[in-house]
């Protein structure tokens, strides 16, 4: 009489637990890089002064004058909104360049190069922030900027005396503040304020929403709504399969779909990382042993067909998970089927893999090191894959 079939589940528990820790623990780390506030301030190569992250997804650039009104009103009613919802949040590096209209108004130029004077001392965005809220409104009224500056910004801002007046009595600034001011007349820069949010540019005042369609653009389907339904059609896939009677699994099999499952979810959990950071969800990415994350998935190169890569990346490896998980539930689904699709699925996203690490050798100075990563966790895939449809083939 041949035996009956035992009940017992062929993958062992801890397995289960195990992928089950990694998920969690790799959703807390995802969560905490998401929501981590960046209160992250720098100078770049060229001198400008800029506050978020350094290899934020969007970059604007602000050219501002004291004198000028709806600039008063950007820097009083928008940039806290920006600091909150983009800057702090790592999706936008914000810069602030200093103009003025006439380079032999002294005051005028004065005024701009107090920012960098204030900079020397690390507080180019207080200055900032003190300039529009009070010698602003006095514009035109108190004559004497050294002395005002002197008298009230010192004190409140905790600048050393001295040093900030020698910087503005020699006008050790004021060189600066002119080529600045000659680049947005290149620009063809004629009033304040206006900005450059990557390469689309917008004049005089604008509220939260212009400059949300600006830094998120208009979308038919929100990158909210993209990120499940990458997950949701792949889970649901899995569930039907589940659904599905087959024959028994050979055990040996089984270990390698066991290694081709915690490969997958490690490939998921990066997906969704760099998904998140390409679909500005989040302006946050790590970027262990490289120090090409940002520049990398900024690119270009980012999207296929104007899909992100990292949404491909989260359909291929939830897909390939959906269809190990159903596997290992004692169940050979449409006969060899599933390992031949299992080994297409892999091929597919081991060439795709190759080609982004040739063209990223190619076209970029650096590497991202999650897309490597990535990158070695498919090849690992597409191998394990070949090795268990082999070993089927054997029973």
């Amino acid at each position: 009489m041949p035996r009956p079939e035992s009940k017992k589940s062929p993958v062992p528990l801890w397995y289960w637990f195990a992928l089950a820790g990694v998920a969690l623990i790799g959703a807390i780390l995802i969560v905490y890089c998401t929501v981590r506030p960046i209160h992250q301030v720098g100078v770049t190569a060229e001198g400008d002064y800029y506050q978020g992250n350094p290899d934020a997804p969007v970059t604007i650039y602000a050219w501002g004058n004291f004198g000028c009104g709806a600039c008063g009103a950007h820097a009083r009613e928008i940039v806290p909104a920006l600091r909150t919802r983009y800057i702090e949040t790592g999706k936008v590096k914000y810069i602030y360049r200093s103009v003025i209209w006439d380079t032999e108004e002294k005051n005028s130029r004065l005024a701009a190069e107090s920012l960098y004077c204030a900079g020397d001392q690390n507080k180019f965005w207080e200055m900032h922030d003190w300039m529009y809220t009070y010698v602003a409104q006095k514009w035109g009224v108190e004559p004497d900027i050294i002395g005002e500056l002197l008298a009230t910004a010192v004190p409140e801002l905790g600048l050393d005396k001295d040093a900030f007046r020698s910087c503005l009595e020699t006008e050790k600034y004021r060189d600066h503040v002119v080529n600045l001011t000659e680049d947005a007349f290149a620009r063809s820069i004629s009033s304040t304020p206006a900005y450059l949010v990557n390469d689309q540019w917008l004049f005089g005042f604008q509220d939260m929403y212009d400059f949300r369609l600006a830094i998120e653009g208009e979308s038919i389907v929100p990158p909210g709504l993209q990120l499940v339904l990458a997950l949701a059609i792949p889970v649901l896939l899995g569930l039907f399969m589940i659904s599905a009677e087959g024959a028994q699994v050979d055990q040996r099999a089984i270990r390698l779909r066991m290694i081709i499952g915690a490969l997958a979810l490690l490939g998921l959990l990066v997906a969704v990382h760099l998904s998140l950071y390409q679909l500005l969800i989040s302006g946050n990415i790590s970027c262990p042993l490289a120090s090409g994350c940002g520049e990398v998935n900024r690119s270009e190169y980012v999207g296929t067909f104007g899909v992100p890569i990292g949404l491909i990346g989260i359909f291929g490896y939830s897909l390939i998970l959906a269809i190990v998980l159903a596997r290992l539930t004692r169940r050979k689904l449409w006969g060899g089927l599933t390992g031949v699709i299992l080994i297409g699925l892999s091929g597919i996203g081991f060439a795709f893999s190759a080609y982004l690490t040739v063209l990223e050798s190619l076209v970029f100075p650096a590497f991202c090191s999650w897309c490597l990563v990535s990158a070695l966790l498919m090849t690992g895939i597409f191998g394990v894959s070949i090795a268990a449809f082999v070993t089927e083939q054997r029973e």
